[in-house]
Formats: C-alpha cells, structure tokens, sequence
C-alpha cells in the first residue's frame, strides 16, 4: 500500500481540456461512490477545482488503480459521474476515448512520498496559479467533507488531509507568504484596474455569487469601488453576497440591462456554458454606443465566449490572461514559497513515520497484550501462594512485575518505532511475530509507509 494522486491541473493543461473534464458539485459525491466501488478503494478524495482535478488514495503497490484512475480522469464530465462498477469492468465496458490518448501527457501520477507532499504543497498554495493563494484551503477542506458525506474517507485519509489542512495555515502564519495579494479574485481585480485604470466610480457587474464572487468583491471593495452589481442565477445569493457590501443585486434574467450599464465585468459562474455570448453581446454594444467594455473571465468552464472579441469596443481576459498576470508577480513571493518548500520536506517526513508508525502498530500492541497476559498469568499464580502478604506487600509485588513487563519491551519497541519507516524495520516486526508467536490484529491498522 502507498499514497497515490492522480490529475491534472491550469498549470500545464490547456484550459479546453479542463473544462472537458470539469466535474459539476452536484455530482461528485456520486461519482466518489462510484469510483470507489469500482476500485474498492476505502479512501478516495477527489479535489475538483476550477484549476485542478486530481483523486488522492492509497493504493497496493504495483496494483492497477492508477490506470483506472486516469481512464476515468479522461472520461467527460458526464460519464465519470456513471463510473462503471466492478460488473461492468469485467465486460470490458470503458469510457472517455473521446477525449483521445494525447490528452494522456497531461495527467501526472505521483506515488510514496511524491505523493504525501503533493497534497501538503497545494495546501500551501506551492501548487496554484497564483503562488501561495488562500481559496485552496477551503477547496481542500470541501473536497475532504464531500468525500466523508460520501462515505469514503478511511482513517489515513482523515489524518492526512486535517494534517494537510493545518499545515497550509500554520505555513503561510510562518513565512508570511499570506501578507502578499496571492488570490485569483486579487490578481483578478488588479489586472482590471492595470487594463482600465482606477475603478473608482466605475460600474461594474459580477456574474456568479460562489466563493471566487465573493473574494473578488471583496477586493472591488478593498480598492474603493462602490458602483457593483451581482446577478447570479439564484437572486437569493446574488442578494446575500450584495448586501454584505451594500451593492445591487440582480437576477440573471436581466443580464442584457446590466451588461449595458457596466464598465468592467467580473466572471466566475459554474455554468458548463456560455453565459456571455457574441450574438447577445453584440446588440447590447450597439445600444452602450460601442463604449468600451472590459470582461474578466475567471471561469473553467469558462463563461465568456471568445468569439466576443470580434466585437468593437469589448476587451476579454480569460484564466490565461490571469496565468500570465499571475507569472509575473511571483517573484515578491519567491523567497516565502521557498521557506515553505522546506517545511514540506520536513512535514512529509513526519507524516511518513507516522504512517510507517500506524505499519508496525498491530505488531506492537499484539507484543504488548501477549505481555500483559502472560504477566497477568503468572502474578496471579504468585499471589496465591503468597496468601499471607499485606496490601502493601502485594501492591509492591504488582508494582514489580508491572515495571519488570515494562522495562523488558521498552528496548523492542523503541527499536521497532525508531526504524519503522526503512525495510529493516518491516522486517524487524516480522521477526518479533515470528519470535514470539504472536497473534496479529491487521485491522488495527491499515496504514502504509510511503516508498521513497
């Protein structure tokens, strides 16, 4: 057994490619089920972003999970949420050649300690477009709450992804990386006011009410813009997100009226399409008088159709446009991103003796229970032929054969905890079984030592 995360993310694939991919919320709770049935993976988290999409497990070694996991990475949207179960692998049924065998080149797969830090470095924010960015941490600790909704979490799953977790904010408190402007609502805005100029006194829209609405927004407002307004499908959270700054709230059936009034556009819907589309654009540019009008697409998929361009007076930036931005301001944040790479050599350090810990665990505690019975066994039998002793006498007798039992499994089981991680210390607990007969509980752990 061994860690393992398979995926691919805006860093290196093309964003056409994501948005193929792209896994809507309502569904991935499924496809986790799923997935996990036709695998038998007890632990399965699948991270599902509008950068990334990666699953995160432990798989056996040499087994044929990775494959099937990146058949399924490559399967559209709406196949992997019917994932087929184990019936209907052995048919040989496979889905996802539509995406085609080149798109292999963009999926990594990481194993062992590879794949320990991976999940630690994305934490941190080591992994994102926009180097050290905030948002993950709450995409992570979705990700995490879907999969235990889902059922298929386990306990290494648990410990890794609260170790996880904890580590991203405890490594941004300690290098400083979060002081800087690190999120793609940030970068967003920044760009929009380096494109536009001041956005003070400008009307701009919002399109969507989710998360990335709402750190932009909170930007727009950082930077003194007071004119915004924010539709969404649902009018009820384009309301709750408004009213937290005091903006309009409209619904999406009014986009053309408000598309008309802004200056600046802010998108980022889970619309799987267009919501801004050349041919309905077009009159709404008439009508303005072709004044000019910038849209910021932070979508994948994205919500702004490129064909937009052609249209006078529209200036379009998309998640590319935001991957470039996002280039050239990572030097300010080099030397934090450093420091933290370091913590996660030392955190995935910890974690894997952990794991090889929790290895060697059921070893140790069926070593401590022999002891005790055997123990137990006999300081009952000396008492009974010591029936004349006071309760002091006896209590010293117990407390005797207690630090006796003690001291002579204390050297063992240091031992066995200190070399734990390495393959003498697998063999170490293979022979104190083998010494000592003992009887094993593997359910007491299942946890596995990551391979280098």
């Amino acid at each position: 057994m061994q860690a393992l995360v398979v995926g691919l993310n805006i860093k290196s694939a093309p964003v056409e490619l994501l948005e193929r991919l792209s896994i809507h919320h309502s569904q991935s709770r499924d496809c986790l089920r799923r997935l996990s049935s036709a695998t038998g993976l007890r632990g399965l988290v699948m991270l599902n972003t509008c950068n990334r999409l990666e699953f995160y497990t432990f798989a056996a070694e040499g087994g044929d999970c990775a494959d099937y996991l990146r058949r399924r990475l490559l399967a559209p949207a709406a196949e992997t949420s019917g994932v087929p179960g184990p019936a209907e692998q052995e048919q040989g049924q496979e889905t996802g050649s539509e995406t085609g065998p080149e798109s292999e080149q963009w999926i990594y797969t990481y194993t062992g300690l590879r794949a320990l830090s991976h999940l630690f470095r994305v934490a941190a924010g080591l992994d994102s477009l926009v180097l050290g960015e905030t948002e993950i941490q709450g995409q992570i600790a979705r990700a995490y709450e879907n999969a235990a909704a889902a059922g298929t979490v386990n306990k290494l799953i648990n410990v890794w992804f609260q170790r996880a977790l904890a580590f991203g904010k405890n490594a941004r408190c300690r290098t400083g990386i979060d002081r800087y402007s690190t999120s793609v609502g940030s970068i967003a805005v920044e760009l929009a006011r380096q494109t536009a100029g001041d956005i003070r006194g400008r009307r701009i829209l919002i399109l969507g009410a989710g998360e990335m609405s709402e750190l932009t927004v909170k930007h727009l407002a950082a930077r003194g813009a007071s004119l915004v307004m924010v539709s969404n499908r649902s009018l009820a959270k384009a309301q709750k997100l408004a009213a937290t700054y005091n903006f309009k709230a409209y619904p999406l059936t009014e986009l053309a009226e408000c598309l008309e009034r802004a200056d600046i556009v802010f998108t980022a819907t889970a619309a799987k399409r267009f919501i801004v589309r050349r041919a309905d654009l077009g009159p709404v540019m008439i009508r303005r008088d072709y004044r000019p009008l910038l849209l910021i697409d932070m979508a994948v998929p994205r919500d702004v159709e490129p064909a937009v361009d052609q249209l006078a007076g529209v200036r379009r930036l998309d998640i590319t446009d935001l991957r470039e931005a996002a280039g050239r301001r990572r030097q300010s944040r080099e030397a934090a991103a450093l420091r933290i790479a370091a913590l996660v050599e030392r955190e995935t350090a910890d974690f894997n003796r952990w794991l090889a810990s929790q290895e060697v665990l059921p070893t140790i505690k069926a070593f401590r229970r022999q002891a005790e019975a055997v123990k137990t066994e006999q300081l009952n039998r000396a008492l009974a032929k010591l029936a004349g002793l006071t309760p002091a006498q006896k209590n010293a007798v117990q407390a005797m054969a207690h630090a006796l039992v003690n001291q002579l499994l204390h050297p063992p089981i240091a031992a066995l905890n200190d070399l734990a991680d390495s393959e003498e210390g697998r063999d170490y607990a293979l022979a104190l079984r083998k010494l000592y007969n003992l009887t094993v509980d593997e359910t007491e752990s299942n946890a596995p030592a990551a391979s280098p």
